[in-house]
């Protein structure tokens, strides 16, 4: 099975979000040291967030978030932080990255102990309503 591996990343400093065209870690410590990334474009038409004048972060400054190869019921890409609402039971969950298991889940943001993660292949019909970053409500 081939999958794209896709990235985006949360600008902490002016709260955006825009795709990462690449990135480098530390050597040593696998930490991020920067960014290089596409953002939207200004009124003027100027992308403001690189691609010919690419623009370069550091570390700190950014979150990224990777692509999960999945896409919604309206084909829209889910990446990790990324809020979906499942049809079976209409909750709000947040998709995140298990350690334990490998794997990308689906957990619910109430908390609710008999609301367990689902595992993304386990409901199909996934709607993705925002992220963590942008939905105040999360």
């Amino acid at each position: 099975m081939v999958r794209d591996i896709k990235f985006r990343a949360w600008d902490r400093k002016i709260k955006i979000m825009f795709d990462v065209h690449e990135f480098r870690t530390h050597r040593i410590s696998g930490e991020i040291t920067w960014v290089r990334g596409y953002g939207d474009t200004d009124k003027d038409g100027i992308d403001v967030h690189g691609g010919g004048l690419s623009r370069y972060m550091n570390g700190p400054r950014y979150e990224l978030m990777q692509f999960t190869g999945l896409k919604d019921m309206c084909g829209v890409m889910i990446y990790e932080s990324d809020t979906v609402k499942c049809e079976f039971d209409d909750q709000i969950r947040v998709i995140e990255w298990s350690y334990e298991e490998a794997c990308f889940k689906a957990r619910s943001i109430l908390g609710q102990p008999y609301c367990e993660p689902y595992y993304m292949h386990e409901c199909e019909a996934f709607e993705v309503t925002g992220n963590i970053h942008q939905n105040i409500e999360v």
